[in-house]
Formats: structure tokens, sequence, C-alpha cells
């Protein structure tokens, strides 16, 4: 008797692939969606908005003399207003900057500028006690800019005087005024990077114009939510900017001024971003506190919108840290570690728009619904 390959002769059936039933296919969604909700239950985030080193400040000087008239105050009103938000010259109008101030700088230092040959070369630095800053501002009923603050990214092109325009390369003297100015206001950012790709895709000309393709490609592609697009140009009797904000869901917001030198004109343009940024994020000092609160968020249909809110917990700016410890029925629960008050963090959270507040919980637990249509 001839013995029988069942081998082969399993392979010589004719192969028919079999169609997922709809209970196959109910089971398959399951099963995938308790993979997402295992990643996510073991994902443990510390947010990405940058913290901003608020204790440091400074202010350009004539000379490396401390004693000189007003200097130390100037360098104080630098520090109080990268810590709160509110320009140099509101505090200087308002007569914030009190004789107490001066117990909350540890020591100080000196630093040559960029321009050894300026009128002021040199910056005087501050450093400060924090409890005693916070203690001082609190003292004074003074708002505080959380120092947990979203980047803007930064596209910076200049023009010759000859009508030659180029992307400003980092380490350029335009480049060091405005990201010391930047720094100073106690705005975080990032600079953008020239790459042979967006030399292709990209001219200087397209942020001179504000290309909108250009905006969309930070926007989605760069996935930078803030940008800060600066066309600066050399008159040769000085300077003129023209500058946008393009915030993803919101209006352009343009600005245009004259100026004589580099660093003037940038700590005007730094002073108004540092004011459109802290709009609507200051806080009182009897606001901030450590707490930990559950938050139930509605509505949460697919992985796309999963994705949209663990972006949106990254970028929140009151969220130190945060870990997802259910989904279950389009409902997302997460444990939040956050730098205020319940109430406050609400606040914030509502007027950002992805989530909605309901107002059915206790203290401690937070219900939103999500706004991911």
């Amino acid at each position: 008797m001839r013995a029988i390959n069942k081998k082969a002769a399993i392979d010589e059936q004719p192969y028919h692939k079999k169609k997922p039933d709809s209970l196959n296919l109910a089971l398959i969604i399951d099963a995938m969606s308790k993979l997402i909700f295992i990643y996510f239950l073991v994902l443990s985030v510390t947010a990405s908005a940058e913290g901003v080193n608020v204790l440091q400040a400074g202010t350009l000087v004539a000379t490396q003399d401390v004693k000189a008239e007003g200097v130390l105050r100037q360098a104080t009103e630098a520090l109080v207003s990268k810590n709160t938000g509110l320009s140099v010259e509101y505090l200087q109008n308002n007569g914030v900057i009190t004789a107490d101030f001066s117990s909350v700088i540890l020591h100080h230092y000196f630093e040559q500028s960029i321009s050894r040959n300026a009128a002021k070369p040199y910056w005087l630095r501050v450093v400060a006690d924090e409890n005693k800053l916070m203690e001082t501002l609190a003292a004074h009923e003074l708002p505080i800019w959380p120092k947990r603050r979203a980047p803007v990214y930064v596209w910076l092109v200049s023009e010759t005087q000859d009508g030659v325009i180029q992307h400003e390369p980092n380490g350029s003297t335009a480049h060091y005024w405005l990201s010391q100015w930047l720094e100073n206001k106690g705005v975080p950012a990032v600079f953008h990077q020239v790459s042979e790709e967006d030399l292709l895709d990209f001219a200087p000309e397209d942020v001179k114009n504000l290309n909108p393709d250009l905006i969309d490609y930070v926007h989605q592609v760069q996935q930078q939510k803030q940008l800060l697009l600066v066309y600066l140009k050399d008159t040769g009797r000085g300077y003129s900017y023209r500058m946008a904000v393009a915030v993803e869901g919101q209006e352009l917001v343009m600005k245009h001024r004259q100026f004589v030198d580099l660093s003037t004109g940038f700590s005007y343009l730094s002073e108004f971003i540092q004011s459109h940024q802290a709009a609507d994020r200051q806080i009182f000092a009897n606001e901030m506190a450590k707490r930990t609160v559950s938050v139930q968020i509605n509505n949460i249909v697919n992985a796309d919108q999963m994705n949209v809110v663990v972006n949106y917990l990254n970028g929140q700016t009151l969220i130190d840290h945060w870990q997802v410890t259910a989904l279950k029925n389009q409902v997302l629960t997460l444990r939040l570690e956050i730098s205020v008050l319940p109430e406050t963090f609400v606040r914030f959270v509502d007027n950002e728009s992805v989530l909605t507040y309901l107002p059915l919980d206790a203290a401690q637990h937070l219900i939103f619904s999500a706004n991911l249509q």
C-alpha cells in the first residue's frame, strides 16, 4: 500500500480566505481596544511644556559696576516681569519694585554681550531665592505666570541692504539678540534649523510673505502649535521687522516696527510675545498648590481622539504628571498631578476649548467632555 503524504495532501487543498463574521470582528475590535488601553495604562508621562528658569533674569548695563544708579533695580524688574508676565514698563509706571524685593536676590554676575562696542555691552544677571521671591510676589498681590510654558517655534529671516533675503543662522547677531530677549522675558523658544528639505520646499520669501503653506507645514508636519515668523530688514539707517504669531486654530497676529539697533528692536518684539503668551495664563499666588486629582473625560470614541487628548495633556502647562487609570465605554479616567488648585485648573482648561468642563463632580474628581469632532 502506498503511503499517503498527509502534508502534500493538505498543501494541495484549495485555499479559501475566511471572511470574519460580525462576532469575530467584534472580538478583534475589543482586543485592539484592550491593547490601546494597556498601552495608555502603563504610560506615565511628565508633561512636555518647558520649565522656564524663572529664578534668573538680567538687564543691559554700560559698566561692570553693580553700584551704578538703578542697575540692580532694573535687573530686579526684569526678574519680576519674567515671573509675572507683566511688562517692565508696567512695573516701572506703577512703582511695583519696592525695597523689600532686594531680599530675594541671592547673587549677581556680569556677562559680555555679543555687541562689545554698544553703549550697554554687558548683561547684569541676578539670581533669586525661589521661596522669598514667591512670598514677595504674594505679599504684593502680583500674578504668577506658571513656569511650565509651551514653547514658541521661531523662523527668522533677514534682508540685506542689497535686497538679498536669507535664513538667519543660529549664532548670528540677529539670532543672538532675539534668543536672548525671549529667554529674558521668560518665553521658551525653539529656533528653526534650516535643512535641505526646507530649501527645496520653502524660501526665505515665504517667511517674509507669511505663506499659509509654510504655516500649515509647521503646524501639521513639525507639530508646533505656536509659530513666530520674523522678517528683519537692514535699511542702512537702522532696521525694521514684520512679525506674525500663528497659533493653530487662531487668527494671525501681526506687528511692524522700525528701530535703530537690534537689541532694542528685539526687546520690544520679545515683550509683545511675552504679553501674548502670558495672557490668560497668569494666576495669583494663593491659587498655586500641588494637588492630585482624578479626571474623567467623556466621548473618547477612537484612537485618533485619544492621541489628541494625549498631546493636549503633554502641552498643558499646569500638569506636572499624568497617568491613565481606566478606559471603558468611551470614558477615559486619569490621575493628574497639577500645580494649582482644582478650580484654577478647570478655569484654564475650559478656556482652551479642547475639553469642556461638566460641573457634576466633587472637588478632587473633575469631569470633562472632549470637543474632538
